[in-house]
């Protein structure tokens, strides 16, 4: 198994076309680690039973590549071979908490569910900024060493979705920097992408970290140039971008 180190902290297991896997992302904090989707290869799952328990798992959306191993299937499935039996026999794996979006909820019947912003922090106590508190409310703190901020994030790609922000540095997108189709048209929604540009802008992280691209670590600057750039595209007589 690949595993590509980022920091002394942060990880990630890249994603693969066959099967289909997202990229899953590792933070090692000084008592858990914190995974960031589950990935659909066996040797992810390896991974993840290794971990004994000992991590919260943060799940960005409920697309099968993203939350494989959190869930159940059975032949005829979409994405199970004929062959694959690891998918219909597997030990689920063990975790600590499990943070999942509102619309995953129907995926993932045993996760926790953010709707507003949650901050795992090792702060407790301490006083923060204007920007923090916004992006704190309602927090859940935790010392471990690290600074986790669990953040819905309106997209296009999918309902419900979530990032995961690391010390204020890095972000765990998921797709969420992705279109959808609709009529069999690539689009993004105009509101929901005007509001995820909104949403990068105010968090702190430079580095946004997109699965399935091969320049997964990428400068945020870059992300919102693109992003703006196809809202520029956007008619007042559309909901829909097409690109």
């Amino acid at each position: 198994m690949q595993e590509i180190r980022l920091t002394d902290r942060i990880s990630y297991i890249p994603a693969c076309e066959k099967p289909l896997s997202s990229d899953v992302g590792i933070v090692r904090g000084d008592h858990f680690t914190y995974i960031f989707d589950v990935g659909s290869t066996p040797q992810t799952l390896e991974y993840l039973q290794g971990l004994h328990g000992l991590c919260d798992i943060v799940i960005s959306h409920f697309h099968g590549d993203h939350t494989w191993w959190l869930t159940s299937h059975k032949k005829g499935d979409e994405g199970v071979e004929e062959t694959d039996e690891i998918s219909l026999n597997y030990e689920r794996p063990a975790f600590h908490r499990l943070y999942i979006g509102s619309y995953t909820k129907k995926y993932i019947a045993d996760g926790e569910v953010i709707s507003a912003p949650t901050i795992i922090s090792n702060r407790s106590g301490m006083n923060s900024s204007a920007d923090e508190r916004i992006i704190s409310a309602g927090s859940l703190d935790i010392y471990d060493g690290v600074k986790i901020s669990v953040i819905p994030v309106p997209n296009s790609h999918s309902k419900g979705a979530l990032m995961m922000m690391v010390d204020d540095e890095y972000v765990f997108m998921g797709d969420a920097t992705y279109c959808t189709a609709k009529g069999g048209v690539q689009v993004y929604n105009a509101q929901l992408l005007e509001e995820e540009i909104r949403l990068l802008k105010a968090i702190p992280a430079g580095t946004c970290l997109i699965s399935h691209d091969r320049r997964f670590a990428r400068d945020k600057r870059v992300v919102l140039r693109q992003l703006e750039a196809v809202y520029a595209k956007r008619h007042s007589d559309s909901p829909y971008i097409e690109v």
